[in-house]
C-alpha cells in the first residue's frame, strides 16, 4: 500500500505541471490534486493496518495545522465559495505531499526519482514553450488578425483573454501549459536551480580528471529551462531567478566567496556590463517598458491593502480577491483577477489571522533547517555509472524528431496524419530519456549530493521572492512542486540521527480500526462526495457552452441545470441557465417544456446565481436586465422597481465601472425621474473617459447617444417640460437589450 501511495505522490508531481491551468481543465486539475491527498490517505491507512503509528517529529506539525486553519478561514468567509473551496483545496494537496514526502520519501533512490520526474515535466514544459516561440505564436499571430476567438479556443484560453493575449503576442511571451508566462517563470525559477545543483553534484562525484559528460547531460536537460524562462519575458521571473542564483553561491559558496573578494567583485561588474550591453542592443526589453506593468501592481495593492483594511480579522474569502478589488478599485485601475503579490492577497482574503498562521509556518520551516547540521549524509545523488549508450541515442532522436517537427512548422493543437504524431512524440522520448539519464543506477562511491539540496532550497527562495510580485500560491502545479520540495529541503537538512527520530506508537485494536476507516473515509469523502459531483458539474457546464451546433436549447438548457444541482456553489452554471431561457425569450419562446414562464424561470436562477456569489456585480446586472425586460412586456412597475434596485447594487459592487450608473440612470429615466437619470448618465460618461482598459469604455457612438441624452435632459429640466421618449439604439446603452418595439412585437 505503501507502494501504491508512493506511486500515487509521483504521479501528481509529474503531472501537476502538465495540467492546463485554464478553466476548461478543471477536471485534470482536480484528478491530479487527488492524486497527493489518496497518497496521504494511503499512507495513514497502512500505519492502521500495521497497527503502529510512525510519525517523523518535525516540530511542525502545529504550524502546518495553523496553516491549514488559514485555508479553512478563507473558506468560511468568502461570499464566492465555489473559487474559496477550489484554492482551498488546491493548498490542502500540497500540504498533504509536504507530509507524505517528509515521512514517506526516505530512501535516496526514492527522493533521487521524485527529483527526475518532476525535472522531467520541466523538461516537457520548457520544449512546449520553446514550441510555442518558434512555430505556434508566430502562426497564431498570423491566424489571431483573422479570427481571434478560434486561435484562444485552439490554445486553450478564455475569451476574456482576448486583449490580454494580443498583447502577448506581440511581445512574443510564451506560457507553455500554464496560462500566464509570469506563472510558467513561478515554476521554472523553483525547478532550475535544483537541476544546476544536480549537474554540478555529478561534475564534483566524478571528479575533474574524469569525464564530463554526465554533468555536461544534465546541463543540456536545464538548458531548455533556461531558455523557456527567458522567453517568458517576466521581469518578475528573471528578477526571482536572479535572486534564487545568488542565494545559490552565497550558500553554497560562502567560504570561497569570503577568500576571493576581488574575484566575485568583477565578476559581479562584469555581469554588470553585460546587462547593459542587453539593454542597449535590446536583446533584454528595456527597463523603460516596465513602468505600466509597476503602476499595474501599484494598484493592485492598495487595492488589496484596503481590503484587508475592511477586513483585518477573517478576511474577504479565499480567492476572492477578483470580486472585492472591483468594489474598491479606481477606474483609472487595470483589471485584475489577483494583487500579483501573494501576501497581500493572503492578508485581503484571510485577514491577518491566516497570513500570521501561513508566514509563521514558513518562518518554523527554515528555522528548523537552519538548525539542522548542515548539507545531508545520504546518498541521494550517488556517484553512478554512465548512462547506457542507447538512453543517449533516444535523446538525440528526440531532439531531431523535434526539430523536424518545428521545421514542418507543426504545432500540439492542429495536427493530422503523421505530422500529429510528431509532436508528442518527440516530448515522450524526451521525457524517457531524462528519465534514463538522470534516474537511480547502482552506486559506487558516497558523495553527498550537496549541490542539489542547496539547489533545492534556492529555488524554494526564489519562489518566496516571485510571490512578491505574482501570484504562484495560486497556481496548482507551482505550488504544490513548492512544497514537495520544501519537504525534500527539511529531509536533506537533518543529520541520520534526526532523520531517524520518528513518534512511535503502537495502536490499540479500537484505535487501530479507527485509523484505518477513518483513512477509507476520507477516500470515499474526496472521490465520492468532492471530485465526482465537481467533475460532473464541470463537464456538463461544458458541454452545454461548447456544443451549441450538436444540441438544442432545451438539451443545453438540462446540462446547466443538472451541472447546477451537482454544484450549487458555483454561480456559472445558474447564470448561463439564465442567459439561455433570456435568448428562448428573445426569439418568441413563452414557456419550457415543462410549461412554466421563460421569463419567470430565468430570473429565478438569475436570482440564484446571485445568491452564490453575492458581491459580483454582473449576477446583480443580469438579474436587473430581466426585470427591466419584464416591465417592457407587462408594463407592471414592480418590475422596474426592482429593476432599479438590482442595477443599484451591481454598481455598488462595481462602482468604476461606467455600466452600472449607465443602468440605475436608465430606469430612472424611464420612471420619469430625470434629474436623477441626467446625473447618472454624466457619471458614466465620466467613469468611460477614466477607464484604464479600452473595453470598458463607451464607444463613439454610444458616447454621442449618451451626450445627447444628457442634454435633452437637462434642457427640459431648465424648460419645466417633458423631454423626448428615450431613445437610445447602441445595444450597450440599453442594457444589452435590442430596442423596446423588438419586444413589443414578440409573439
Amino acid at each position: 500500500m505503501r507502494q501504491i501511495a508512493f506511486g500515487l505522490l509521483l504521479v501528481g508531481a509529474g503531472l501537476g505541471p502538465l495540467a492546463p491551468t485554464a478553466e476548461s481543465a478543471l477536471v485534470v486539475r482536480l484528478i491530479v490534486q487527488a492524486f497527493f491527498l489518496l497518497a496521504c490517505a494511503l499512507w495513514v491507512m497502512a500505519m492502521g493496518l500495521e497497527g503502529r503509528l510512525r510519525v517523523r517529529s518535525s516540530g511542525l506539525y502545529v504550524y502546518l495545522g495553523l496553516a491549514a486553519l488559514a485555508a479553512a478561514i478563507g473558506v468560511a468567509s468568502a461570499s464566492n465559495r465555489q473559487a474559496a473551496v477550489l484554492t482551498a483545496y488546491s493548498w490542502l494537496s500540497g500540504m498533504a505531499a509536504f507530509v507524505f514526502v517528509y515521512n514517506e520519501v526516505r530512501e535516496p533512490r526514492r527522493r533521487r526519482l521524485l527529483l527526475v520526474v518532476i525535472g522531467a515535466s520541466a523538461f516537457v514544459v520548457s520544449l512546449h514553450a520553446l514550441h510555442q516561440v518558434f512555430v505556434e505564436l508566430p502562426n497564431a499571430r498570423a491566424d489571431f488578425r483573422d479570427n481571434p476567438e478560434a486561435v484562444l479556443k485552439m490554445l486553450g484560453l478564455p475569451p476574456e483573454m482576448e486583449f490580454d493575449f494580443e498583447g502577448r503576442l506581440g511581445t512574443n511571451s510564451v506560457f507553455g501549459t500554464f496560462l500566464l508566462p509570469n506563472s510558467l517563470a513561478g515554476f521554472l525559477l523553483l525547478v532550475l536551480p535544483a537541476f544546476i545543483g544536480m549537474a554540478m553534484d555529478q561534475l564534483a562525484e566524478r571528479g575533474f580528471g574524469e569525464s564530463h559528460w554526465p554533468a555536461l547531460r544534465r546541463g543540456l536537460f536545464a538548458l531548455p529551462m533556461a531558455c523557456a524562462l527567458y522567453f517568458t519575458k517576466s521581469k518578475g521571473g528573471w528578477l526571482a531567478f536572479a535572486a534564487a542564483m545568488g542565494v545559490f553561491a552565497l550558500w553554497a559558496f560562502s567560504r570561497e566567496i569570503r577568500r576571493r573578494r576581488m574575484q566575485v567583485l568583477c565578476v559581479i561588474l562584469c555581469l554588470l556590463v553585460v546587462g547593459a550591453v542587453s539593454q542597449a542592443t535590446g536583446l533584454l526589453t528595456p527597463l523603460r517598458d516596465y513602468v505600466s506593468s509597476s503602476a499595474s501592481r501599484l494598484g493592485y495593492w492598495r487595492a488589496g491593502v484596503i481590503i484587508a483594511e475592511d477586513h483585518p480579522v477573517f478576511g474577504a474569502g479565499l480567492d476572492n480577491f477578483a470580486d472585492q478589488y472591483a468594489v474598491v478599485k479606481r477606474a483609472s485601475d487595470e483589471e485584475a483577477r489577483r494583487a500579483h503579490c501573494d501576501y497581500i492577497q493572503i492578508a485581503a482574503e484571510t485577514g491577518l489571522i491566516g497570513l500570521v498562521f501561513y508566514l509563521l509556518f514558513w518562518a518554523q520551516f527554515w528555522r528548523r533547517v537552519r538548525a539542522l547540521s548542515g548539507p545531508p549524509p545520504l546518498r541521494i545523488g550517488d556517484a553512478q555509472q554512465p548512462a547506457p549508450d542507447w538512453a543517449a541515442g533516444i535523446l538525440l532522436l528526440s531532439i531531431v524528431i523535434f526539430g523536424i517537427d518545428m521545421a514542418c512548422g507543426s504545432a500540439f493543437h492542429t495536427r493530422e496524419g503523421v505530422r500529429g504524431w510528431l509532436w508528442p512524440i518527440g516530448l515522450w522520448l524526451g521525457w524517457t530519456a531524462f528519465v534514463l539519464a538522470l534516474g537511480p543506477r547502482r552506486n559506487v562511491h558516497g558523495e553527498r549530493p550537496f549541490y542539489t539540496w542547496v539547489g533545492l532550497g534556492a529555488g524554494l527562495v526564489g519562489f518566496f521572492a516571485h510571490s512578491l510580485v505574482d501570484f504562484d500560491h495560486y497556481v496548482g502545479g507551482v505550488v504544490q512542486t513548492a512544497w514537495v520540495f520544501a519537504a525534500l529541503v527539511l529531509t536533506g537538512a537533518a543529520t541520520r540521527d534526526r532523520i531517524e527520530e520518528r513518534v512511535s506508537r503502537r495502536l490499540w485494536p479500537a484505535a487501530r480500526w479507527l485509523t484505518t476507516l477513518g483513512a477509507v473515509g476520507a477516500i470515499v469523502l474526496l472521490l465520492y462526495a468532492f471530485v465526482a459531483p465537481l467533475a460532473e458539474a464541470h463537464v456538463r457546464f461544458q458541454t452545454a457552452v461548447d456544443r451549441t451546433n450538436d444540441l438544442t436549447y432545451e438539451e443545453r438548457l438540462d446540462e446547466l441545470l443538472i451541472a447546477a444541482e451537482r454544484n450549487p456553489l458555483d454561480a456559472q452554471s445558474y447564470a448561463f441557465a439564465s442567459d439561455m431561457l433570456f435568448g428562448m425569450r428573445l426569439q418568441g419562446k413563452r414557456t419550457t417544456t415543462r410549461g412554466a414562464s421563460v421569463l419567470g424561470e430565468a430570473i429565478v436562477l438569475a436570482k440564484r446565481a446571485a445568491a452564490a456569489n453575492p458581491v459580483r456585480s454582473e449576477y446583480f446586472q443580469r438579474l436587473g436586465r430581466l426585470y427591466e425586460l419584464q416591465w417592457l412586456l407587462g408594463g407592471v412597475r414592480s418590475d422596474l422597481l426592482s429593476a432599479r434596485d438590482a442595477y443599484a447594487q451591481a454598481e455598488k459592487l462595481f462602482p468604476g465601472k461606467p455600466d452600472g450608473p449607465l443602468n440605475v440612470g436608465r430606469v430612472y429615466d424611464r420612471d420619469a425621474r430625470y434629474d436623477v437619470a441626467s446625473g447618472k448618465y454624466f457619471s458614466a460618461r465620466a467613469l468611460s473617459e477614466e477607464q484604464a482598459m479600452r473595453t470598458r469604455r463607451f464607444s463613439k457612438r454610444e458616447l454621442q447617444e449618451l451626450s445627447r441624452r444628457i442634454e435633452e435632459l437637462n434642457h427640459a429640466l431648465t424648460q419645466h417640460r417633458p423631454p423626448p421618449p428615450l431613445n437610445f439604439t447602441e445595444k450597450r446603452l440599453l442594457g444589452d437589450l435590442p430596442p423596446i418595439n423588438a419586444f413589443r412585437a414578440s409573439p
